[in-house]
């Protein structure tokens, strides 16, 4: 990761139906939002950094604190829509998948 996020709102590592580059696993981090130094709008910005899919850490805009996290949230979701089968894809499998595994085993 080029640089680093010191303040973090939120992070995570997710599992990916469909590898980027060979890897399995996206390392997702969310900065919290601050505004733009110097800017004559009052703009803000929030640091995302999505392992594999962004090139380093992005700055993310908004026009307040609340606008600059929804658009850094939009782009984690547009990750989600295009690397895997929902967000709800997590490393660790669901319980109910794995009782419906026993089952089907206990079956045969």
């Amino acid at each position: 990761m080029k640089g680093k996020i010191t303040d973090l709102v939120a992070e995570g590592t997710f599992r990916v139906p469909r590898p980027i580059k060979n890897r399995r696993t996206a390392y997702i981090a969310i900065g919290r939002p601050r505004p733009m130094e110097n800017d004559p709008n009052g703009d803000w910005y929030a640091p995302v950094f999505i392992e594999n899919y962004t090139n380093g850490i992005h700055k993310v805009m908004g026009v307040s604190s609340l606008d600059t996290l929804i658009n850094a949230m939009s782009l984690v979701n547009s990750f989600f829509h295009m690397h895997t089968i929902s967000c709800l894809e997590f490393k660790a499998p669901r319980k109910r998948e794995q009782k419906k595994r026993k089952s089907a085993n206990k079956a045969l």
